[in-house]
């Protein structure tokens, strides 16, 4: 009976405590300005946001602001990161991700993809494969720009990465997605 009465009151306990007692995913901090309008961000740690056996880096390319937990063992690799997407603000947004890439033998084989997907009630409405690169393409700090999209409350934005490393020396590191929610 007293364990009856224990595991009820912790399960009331966890039903009726705030959601943000517990570690969050994504991180979401603002509004914070910007030249038009007020933009919310939604970082990631992959700690708490993804499932992945990668390790981290935290001084890729000398990219300051961005935190590297994907970094590829070799051979293939796969994360997602996603959340629905819950509050206030407007239904645009932006991603903004970075890559290293390292490859000592110039093979269409070591390769990484970034694809952004959203999906309403079971279905999807938006897929974009926004960055591909192989070792043929050479070695480098990437960038792939600013990824703008559309999305409402309900909705599930996921972020997923792909890598082949199959050659020793290949090195591939992604950083954590951005998002942003603009409120215009």
């Amino acid at each position: 009976m007293k364990y009856r009465i224990a595991t009820v009151a912790i399960a009331v306990f966890v039903l009726l405590s705030p959601q943000n007692m517990f570690a969050a995913c994504p991180n979401i901090t603002g509004p914070h300005n910007w030249p038009t309008c007020a933009a919310t961000y939604y970082d990631y740690d992959v700690s708490e946001c993804a499932s992945t056996s990668q390790p981290s880096d935290s001084d890729v390319c000398g990219l300051a602001g961005y935190s590297y937990n994907y970094v590829s063992p070799g051979g293939e690799a796969f994360t997602t990161y996603s959340f629905t997407v819950a509050g206030s603000g407007g239904t645009n947004w932006e991603l903004r991700q970075r890559v290293d890439f390292t490859e000592t033998q110039n093979s269409q084989f070591d390769f990484v993809w970034l694809r952004l997907t959203v999906t309403r009630s079971g279905s999807q409405i938006y897929s974009n494969m926004f960055f591909t690169h192989n070792g043929t393409e050479g070695d480098g700090c990437y960038y792939p720009g600013v990824t703008s999209f559309s999305a409402q409350n309900g909705d599930v934005i996921a972020v997923e990465v792909g890598s082949q490393a199959l050659y020793s020396g290949t090195t591939i590191s992604v950083s954590d997605p951005i998002l942003l929610r603009f409120a215009c």
